[in-house]
């Protein structure tokens, strides 16, 4: 996928994504909703058009041709024109899209809801070559032209090895991923709003957590390894993103009877019996 546009807001990103479909060509909006969140930041060039690779030289033609459009004048300055220029502006150009540009460059709340129900669209997939065996490595899943999910083989294996899933924000939102390339997805992730929140393992495939985290703001808080019955059988408490202290069962019996602590490179520098 290539970016051929970067939008001052969504209307204006959907608008050329319009055009670009009128001319026979596939074109996806990446952060057209990134305006709801993003308060007093500026949102010039957040808001992008894409396409495939194959259409990037005509789409960016096609934008130039867009851009390097006269914006009509408003009624005032219409009604002091000659009648030859107010005639020549009334006479819409010889363009599939002139409405449809006309539309937008009103600039009212009816054309942006208008535009925004033309571009609606089923769900596409659109694949990427990544390492150019020919071979698609990274799938990516767009529903009414945002990215909702992303699919990547890692190793080139033809398996898939991440999935990533996407909010209506572009954020995270879970991932699934297979570190250990045997095809089962063993790892997941989930993510909210102020990041990454939590973590957990299912290494021998049963269904069941091996492994679980925690994170307090993004940053790792709290690790728990289980045995097969769910029992927790090592507990590292972190702080910072550093290991501190911790407990650990000892003698397999599914019960945490010895405490430890670690130091700044997280080697164990103390450990103690638990009282029963």
């Amino acid at each position: 996928m290539k970016i051929v546009y970067r939008a001052a807001h969504s209307t204006d990103a959907h608008l050329v994504h319009q055009l670009l479909e009128q001319e026979g060509m596939t074109a996806f909006v990446n952060g057209g909703l990134l305006e709801g969140g993003a308060g007093e930041l500026p949102m010039s060039g957040l808001v992008t058009v894409s396409v495939a690779d194959e259409h990037e030289t005509r789409a960016r033609e096609v934008v130039r041709e867009w851009e390097s459009m006269p914006v009509p004048p408003d009624d005032e300055d219409e009604a002091d024109a000659p009648a030859e220029a107010a005639a020549a502006i009334a006479t819409p150009a010889p363009r599939r899209w002139a409405p449809v540009l006309v539309a937008a460059l009103l600039g009212t709340v009816f054309g942006a809801l208008l535009t925004w129900s033309l571009v609606r669209k089923p769900v596409a997939v659109v694949g990427s070559d990544l390492n150019g065996d020919q071979t698609p490595d990274e799938h990516v899943v767009y529903e009414d032209g945002l990215a909702v999910r992303v699919e990547t083989d890692r190793n080139r294996d033809g398996q898939v090895d991440d999935i990533v899933n996407y909010d209506a924000y572009g954020r995270p939102t879970t991932v699934e991923s297979d570190n250990d390339f045997d095809g089962y997805l063993e790892s997941s992730q989930a993510h909210n709003r102020a990041g990454w929140q939590s973590s957990a393992a299912d290494m021998d495939a049963n269904g069941e957590a091996d492994y679980r985290a925690e994170t307090e703001h993004g940053v790792l808080s709290r690790e728990e390894w289980l045995d097969a019955k769910g029992q927790v059988v090592k507990r590292v408490r972190h702080q910072k993103g550093r290991a501190v202290s911790g407990e650990i069962d000892s003698d397999g019996d599914g019960k945490l009877d010895t405490a430890r602590r670690y130091d700044a490179r997280g080697e164990i520098v103390s450990s103690s019996p638990i009282a029963p």
